[in-house]
């Protein structure tokens, strides 16, 4: 077993001698051009003072149009810098939060959720009557006067209760206006 695991490491050994030794290690000709500065520099603590610095009439403006190979060139730093000292947009303002428009929407809603979650559930208007198991799924039976109902999962009563499940001894109500969940208690006896 050792002698076939030598067989394989030592051409591979050899390989890599041949490669340290009698491989190409020239290096690559190809030079990045040198990019001409549009506006100079000036070292820090050095030139006008920045009170009497001559300030621009407009914003510093910057291309975003992509030169002759297709990239967008980078704002200078300078002019960022001014853009923030000028009070301009915010240039790390994508994604900080909601607008103060959407927070007074969203703490509307939130209210509106709490006093719905304060208010109790409407009563089911129905009297139940009985139940019945036809093999598949639960009916029941319900009666408001001289009004009797029969429901099934899925049925709309008045459009404003949606029957959610019957599985005795409950049975599963939403009232849809305020989508709270009313337990209407059904007996056992069939």
């Amino acid at each position: 077993m050792k002698n076939q695991r030598v067989l394989y490491m030592v051409p591979l050994l050899l390989i890599a001698a041949y490669l340290a030794f009698f491989a190409d290690k020239t290096p690559e000709e190809e030079l990045v051009a040198p990019v001409a500065r549009t506006t100079p520099i000036e070292p820090v603590g050095q030139g006008q003072p920045a009170a009497s610095a001559p300030q621009a009439a407009a914003m510093p403006q910057f291309s975003q149009e992509p030169d002759a190979s297709g990239v967008i060139p980078l704002a200078p730093r300078v002019q960022l810098a001014e853009l923030a000292a000028a009070g301009g947009a915010d240039l790390f303002a994508h994604g900080v939060g909601p607008s103060p428009e959407e927070q007074a929407a969203q703490q509307a809603q939130q209210q509106q959720e709490q006093q719905q979650a304060v208010q109790p559930p409407p009563q089911f208007p129905y009297a139940f009557i009985g139940k019945q198991f036809d093999g598949r799924d639960w009916q029941a039976f319900f009666e408001k006067g001289d009004t009797t109902l029969i429901v099934s999962s899925g049925a709309v009563v008045d459009n404003d209760f949606r029957v959610q499940s019957i599985k005795p001894p409950q049975m599963l109500v939403l009232h849809v206006p305020s989508k709270q969940i009313i337990n209407i208690d059904i007996d056992n006896a069939q």
